[in-house]
């Protein structure tokens, strides 16, 4: 982050089982998973720099279930330097995160719809 002046930086995740879980790595992947209504930036390896929640504000717990997806939204709408690091930053729990993911979708679509 610090050598690419980056406000938002990621990583990849693995699985238990040992598959890598990629995410976008151009801004237009990221629009185009937001209009889908998924996440596009894995929230377990999210580093931000604290200026940053001085433009976009911090996470809205009013909004039950897709906090960090409306946190994402801003940050890309105000045009937030985010980066992607290419290694694994987490071993992840795909099982359960699946679970949620299906239960979030709902709310997600929603809060672009609000936007």
């Amino acid at each position: 982050m610090i050598e690419s002046c980056s406000d938002i930086s990621y990583m990849d995740m693995v699985s238990f089982n040992g598959d890598t879980l990629h995410y976008p790595v151009n801004p237009l992947s990221r629009y185009l998973l937001l209009a889908l209504g998924a996440n596009p930036i894995p929230h377990p390896t999210v580093a931000i720099r604290r200026t940053v929640f001085k433009r976009i504000g911090n996470y809205n717990e009013s909004l039950n279930r897709c906090e960090d997806f409306d946190l994402w939204i801003r940050a890309l709408l105000c045009g937030l330097t985010i980066d992607h690091i290419p290694v694994v930053g987490t071993i992840y729990n795909i099982n359960s995160a699946q679970l949620k993911s299906q239960e979030n979708s709902l709310f997600q679509i929603s809060q672009i719809i609000l936007f």
